[in-house]
């Protein structure tokens, strides 16, 4: 495989586990999404937030309203508003918040409903078996 790899975060080394074309690997946001969703995003409790999700599917289905969530606070100030001071989030919404990375249609907002997989996988699961190309993570 040549040029770059438009992949991000976690998901870049995931690929490398299986696709052994990919000869290196480099991640500037080398975040594990499921682990964020499993940990930081259900208070540490992904069962009721996987229960929370299939009540919101069932209402929707219902005609029910849908459920957008940020993923980011608005701003730095509002991350700090509210007490968020992971170094991580506190990046992410410096950057996809600000001028500096923001785009419309950005992927800072996620259907609630539809999230129940992202809690069930792991961007690192089976890197110490499967994993074999170098890697650099910024």
């Amino acid at each position: 495989m040549r040029g770059t790899n438009k992949v991000t975060g976690g998901y870049a080394i995931n690929a490398a586990l299986t696709e052994k074309r990919i000869k290196a690997v480099v991640s500037i946001t080398g975040v594990n999404i499921g682990r964020l969703f499993r940990e930081g995003f259900s208070n540490y409790d992904p069962i009721g937030v996987l229960n929370a999700m299939a009540s919101q599917r069932a209402k929707e289905a219902r005609g029910g309203e849908l459920q957008i969530n940020e993923l980011l606070p608005a701003s730095l100030d509002a991350a700090k508003a509210h007490g968020l001071t992971e170094r991580d989030v506190y990046e992410a919404t410096d950057y996809y918040k600000t001028p500096r990375g923001q785009q419309p249609g950005g992927a800072t907002k996620m259907l609630f409903s539809h999230a129940q997989k992202t809690l069930a996988w792991d961007a690192f699961a089976f890197t110490e078996v499967l994993l074999t190309q170098p890697v650099m993570v910024v």
